[in-house]
């Protein structure tokens, strides 16, 4: 699957995303905020944050449906039950 197409999904899922995917995109969230990387573009507004890593908007970056997809793999942890439960069918 092709960068361009893994964000352009991770936005389409950000624009109506499920219970379990805002969930998951929350807990995501929590991780980016404390994370050194993690650069904001206006700082007087604190608008505009993005991954020093990789350089996604945090804002939709925590919507993609790809297992741990932290350029610093901080979401191994959180993404795990939410990719790997057996009852489930889906992975998001």
């Amino acid at each position: 699957m092709s960068t361009l197409f893994k964000i352009i999904k991770a936005w389409a899922i950000a624009s109506n995303p499920s219970k379990r995917q805002t969930e998951l995109a929350n807990l995501r969230a929590n991780i980016c905020d404390g994370c050194p990387s993690k650069k904001i573009i206006i700082k007087k507004l604190n608008i505009g944050v993005v991954c020093g890593e990789c350089g996604c908007p945090v804002a939709k970056k925590v919507f993609t449906d790809m297992f741990n997809a932290c350029p610093l793999g901080k979401w191994e942890e959180i993404d795990y039950p939410f990719f790997h439960n057996k009852n489930d069918k889906s992975i998001i």
